[in-house]
Formats: C-alpha cells, sequence, structure tokens
C-alpha cells in the first residue's frame, strides 16, 4: 500500500512537468479597446521546444484577439511581432490544494521596440494556471503602449505625414 502512495505521489508531482497552456479567449472588455486594419504577422520566436510549446499558444490568443480587433493576421505582413516565452516555472504544490504557475515573455515589434513581461497565476489546476498565464500575457501586450501603438500603425502614420509634408 505503501509502494502505491508513493508511486501516487510521485505520478501527481510529476504532471506538472508536463503541462502546457492552450490557446484561450479572453473575456470581453478585459483590454482597451482599439481598431486596427493593419496586416500583422506574429512570430513564435521560442528557441527550443519548451519555449516554443508555451509560445505557440500565446501566439494563436494574441491572433484571435487581433482578429476581433479588425487586424488580418498574415505569415508576410510588413507589421510584425516577434513573441517567446522565457523561464517558465511551475509548482505543482504552491500550497496544499493550489499549483502555481509564472513566465517571462519577450515581445520585439518591429521598430525595433522591445517589451518584457512577467505573468503568474495560482489555482487549484496547473492547467488552469497555465490557461490563465495565456490570457494574462495578451492582456499585458495588448495593453503596452509601444506595442499598441505600433499595431495600429502610429508611426508609419506619423512618417507618411511628415513625408507628405516634405514632398509639398
Amino acid at each position: 500500500m505503501k509502494k502505491i502512495f508513493s508511486l501516487l505521489f510521485l505520478a501527481i508531482a510529476a504532471s506538472g512537468c508536463v503541462i502546457a497552456p492552450m490557446a484561450s479567449a479572453v473575456k470581453p472588455g478585459t483590454i482597451a479597446y482599439f481598431k486596427t486594419a493593419q496586416a500583422i504577422t506574429i512570430e513564435n520566436a521560442g528557441e527550443d521546444g519548451s519555449s516554443r510549446r508555451w509560445t505557440k499558444p500565446l501566439v494563436n490568443s494574441l491572433a484571435r484577439e487581433l482578429k476581433a480587433n479588425g487586424a488580418r493576421i498574415t505569415g508576410n505582413a510588413a507589421t510584425v511581432l516577434k513573441i517567446k516565452v522565457t523561464d517558465v516555472k511551475q509548482d505543482s504544490f504552491y500550497s496544499l490544494s493550489t499549483s502555481k504557475c509564472s513566465f517571462d515573455v519577450k515581445v520585439e515589434a518591429g521598430t525595433g521596440y522591445t517589451a518584457n513581461f512577467s505573468v503568474s497565476d495560482v489555482s487549484w489546476s496547473m492547467q488552469k494556471s497555465a490557461n490563465a498565464l495565456v490570457r494574462k500575457a495578451v492582456v499585458e501586450i495588448l495593453e503596452d503602449r509601444g506595442i499598441v501603438e505600433y499595431l495600429r500603425g502610429k508611426e508609419n502614420l506619423v512618417k507618411d505625414q511628415m513625408d507628405a509634408l516634405e514632398n509639398k
């Protein structure tokens, strides 16, 4: 009996190591409203298997939110976001009945602007905590002023207006 309990305990403890988040939608109204008609490319810049596995659902969820705001997601747009999840931490036994997940996200805009975010979540389920990380990261990304202005095309608009004035 003791051996069975030990094996069950090890199986539960190890299960947190293989959890990966799923793409999920952000609650409506969570993100500040903005519209863009830009064509946008979102690249998974994760370098290894774990980073790519955690970045993929973030890319998919971000693409879903951008589409909901009028963006066209394509593989060859001039507006590019490179996203990379790093430093993934999962603690199956954060407390007696909860699990904790956290990761860092690096977002590079095509203009050279870089934003770094750290997100974490505590839940009774490791999977729920991992999924919540994706939603929280999407919110962080789409609330960053530099990223939002880049996605709206403001730097291109200003440049085009300056070029038009110079050509008069």
